[in-house]
């Protein structure tokens, strides 16, 4: 089962607990849960993954925090909260409480962040931003 449209690379996912619900598609992974596909990596205390069919809709991640990290053909994202969104067919992420996003020296940080991968935008209502030189 892919994340990104159109990926088939394998999906490793290790946890403490594991429980999957066939009626609502839901299947929660809990204590130190890491995800990765590729160059993709999720770290939390809690995933939740939302599934349409066989393709993943929504993964939810909590921790304190929860890490999301990337590299894609722009280089690499690095996104930090207590919660994480992640819509993978709409490449969008949603941080929020403490959240934290780098990207090519670029740090945003703020209680809520919105950010659209295939784009590479950002939507933050209070945002903090640091650039190395």
């Amino acid at each position: 089962k892919a994340f990104s449209a159109g990926d088939t690379q394998a999906i490793f996912i290790e946890s403490d607990a594991a429980e999957r619900n066939e009626k609502t598609g839901l299947t929660q992974y809990m204590g130190n849960v890491s995800i990765r596909q590729g160059s993709l990596t999720i770290n939390a205390r809690k995933v939740e993954l939302f599934y349409q069919g066989n393709s993943v809709s929504r993964i939810l991640s909590t921790g304190n925090p929860a890490s999301y990290q990337q590299n894609n053909h722009t280089g690499q994202i690095l996104a930090r909260a207590e919660t994480i969104e992640f819509l993978p067919e709409s490449e969008e992420i949603q941080l929020k409480t403490n959240a934290s996003l780098s990207k090519d020296g670029t740090l945003i940080t703020g209680d809520s962040i919105h950010y659209d991968i295939a784009n590479e935008t950002s939507v933050n209502p209070i945002i903090y931003i640091y650039i190395e030189c």
